[in-house]
């Protein structure tokens, strides 16, 4: 879980479902905990490599293209491919804050 040292912004509590697609996986639900305009740390039991592109489909908005960056046990951290607009986050946080 070396990788979440490396965040570049700050990543807020979360309590959401969201959907995750890859080459592998259809669309399948996993559990949200933490999020950025950056990316995602979430909850799955499907197993994901690290550098696995997928595509996470978070409630409100259509597919958001993300890389895999690192794993632990059943979390993964994805970081998105483009950063979501601020407003965007604010958003999800007003409705899912944990």
């Amino acid at each position: 879980m070396a990788g979440r040292d490396k965040r570049r912004t700050a990543r807020a509590e979360v309590e959401l479902v969201a959907h995750l697609r890859n080459s592998i996986h259809p669309y399948h639900p996993v559990r949200v905990l933490d999020l950025s305009v950056t990316g995602v740390r979430l909850e799955t039991w499907a197993r994901h490599a690290e550098g696995d592109r997928a595509l996470i489909r978070l409630p409100s908005l259509a597919g958001i293209p993300a890389e895999m960056v690192w794993s632990g046990d059943h979390e993964y951290g994805f970081r998105f491919t483009a950063p979501l607009h601020p407003g965007v986050l604010d958003m999800l946080l007003a409705r899912h804050a944990g």
